[in-house]
C-alpha cells in the first residue's frame, strides 16, 4: 500500500493570473493546508461522492414501489434498512475506486476526477477507516434486515443478495478491477438491476423479473452516469493504462453510446404509457434536460459538469418513475384511444345513415 507524498506549500500566484476555462482539462490547485490531526468535514463528505447515490435511492425506491403495487406489501423500516445496506456498499465501492484510481495513477495532482487522495485532502489511512465504517453500516443494517423482514424472506437468499452486492462493489476497482478491463459498465448494470430485485425481495419474499424490467430505464441512466465519467477521463485513463469501455470503443462511439443510454429510457417510458396508464408520462417531463445533456456531449463539453448533471437527470427521472409506479392503475392510454376511435366511428356511421 503506497501512501501519497504530502504536498509542499503552494507557490503564491500573481493576482493577475488568467482563470482556467471550465471545459479545459482539470488541473486542480492544492487545497489550503489543514492543521495536523484535523480533517475538514466537507472533504470527508466529498470522499463518499454523495451526488453518485441517486441511482441507489431511485432503484431501491422503485423495487419497493413495485412490491407495493403488485403485491400490496410495503414496510418502511424494511425499506430503510435495505437502503442502508445498499448505500453502505456503494460507499465502499466509491472509496475503493478512490484508492485504486490513485494507486494506479489515474488520479494525479495535475489531472484528477477525485482529489481526495490525489491532492492529499485525506490520507490513505483515513480513506480505509471510512471504508471500514461503510462495511460496518452495511453489516449492521443487514443483520437488522434479517430480523425485521417479512416471514417469507429466506435468510440464505437475503445473505446471497448482500454477498453479491459486496462482491460487485469490491471487484469494480479491486482486482480483477472490472473498471480497468472494459467491464465497468456491465458491472454497474448488474449491480443496480440486482439492487432493484433485492428491494422487491425484502418486501415480498419473492423473486421476479418484474422489478428488473421496470427498473431498466433507471439502470440505463445509471450506466450513462458512469459512461459520461469514463468518456470525460478517456485520455487520462489511456495514459495510465486503463481500458474502460469508453477507451476501448473510442470517443466517437462513446458519444453515440451515451446518447443511446440517455434516450432509450424515454422510449421505454412511452411504451409504458401506451400499454399501461398515463402516470408513466411523468418521467417524460425531464426530456428537455436529456436533450441538453446530449447536445453538450455532442459538442464534446465533457468537463462542463455533464457527469453530475447526468446524475441529477437520473434522480429526477427516477423519482418521477417511482411516483408513477406507486400509484394504482388509471385508465390505460390505449384504452382511451380505442374508446375515442369507437365513438368517432359510430358518429360517422350515424351521419352516413342520415
Amino acid at each position: 500500500m503506497t501512501v501519497p507524498v504530502r504536498r509542499t506549500a503552494p507557490t503564491k500566484q500573481p493576482s493577475t493570473a488568467t482563470p482556467v476555462p471550465a471545459d479545459d482539462q482539470k488541473c486542480s490547485s492544492p487545497p489550503p493546508p489543514t492543521p495536523t490531526g484535523q480533517v475538514a468535514a466537507h472533504y470527508v463528505i466529498e470522499a463518499f461522492r454523495p451526488w453518485s447515490l441517486s441511482p441507489t435511492l431511485c432503484t431501491s425506491a422503485l423495487g419497493a414501489a413495485v412490491a407495493w403495487r403488485s403485491e400490496d406489501m410495503f414496510s418502511l423500516p424494511v425499506f430503510l434498512l435495505q437502503l442502508a445496506v445498499c448505500v453502505g456498499l456503494q460507499s465502499v465501492a466509491n472509496l475503493l475506486n478512490t484508492y485504486f484510481d490513485h494507486k494506479k495513477g489515474f488520479d494525479t495532482r495535475e489531472h484528477n476526477a477525485d482529489p481526495t487522495l490525489a491532492e492529499d485532502r485525506l490520507t490513505v489511512k483515513q480513506v480505509l477507516i471510512l471504508m471500514a465504517g461503510s462495511w460496518l453500516v452495511s453489516g449492521i443494517a443487514g443483520v437488522q434486515l434479517a430480523r425485521l423482514a417479512p416471514a417469507g424472506v429466506d435468510p440464505l437468499t437475503l445473505l446471497l443478495f448482500i454477498a453479491g452486492g459486496a462482491l460487485i462493489a469490491s471487484i469494480y476497482s479491486a482486482p480483477p478491477g472490472l473498471k480497468y478491463i472494459g467491464l465497468g459498465d456491465v458491472g454497474v448494470f448488474a449491480a443496480w438491476s440486482l439492487q432493484t430485485l433485492f428491494s422487491f425481495f425484502v418486501q415480498t419474499g419473492k423473486l421476479s423479473l418484474l422489478p428488473i424490467w421496470r427498473a431498466l430505464p433507471l439502470v440505463l441512466h445509471t450506466v450513462a452516469i458512469l459512461h459520461a465519467n469514463n468518456t470525460r477521463d478517456i485520455n487520462n485513463d489511456l495514459n495510465a493504462g486503463g481500458r474502460t469501455l469508453a477507451a476501448v470503443v473510442g470517443l466517437d462511439a462513446s458519444v453515440w453510446l451515451y446518447k443511446a443510454l440517455v434516450i432509450v429510457p424515454y422510449g421505454l417510458a412511452m411504451v409504458r404509457v401506451l400499454m399501461t396508464n398515463l402516470w408513466y408520462a411523468l418521467p417524460l417531463i425531464t426530456m428537455p434536460i436529456a436533450k441538453g445533456l446530449v447536445k453538450r456531449f455532442e459538442g464534446r463539453h465533457f468537463k462542463s459538469g455533464v457527469v453530475e448533471d447526468t446524475a441529477k437527470m437520473q434522480l429526477l427521472f427516477g423519482a418521477l418513475t417511482c411516483i408513477a409506479e406507486a400509484n394504482k392503475p388509471m385508465i390505460p392510454l390505449h384504452a382511451v384511444v380505442i374508446v375515442v376511435m369507437k365513438q368517432m366511428a359510430e358518429r360517422m356511421v350515424e351521419k352516413q345513415q342520415q
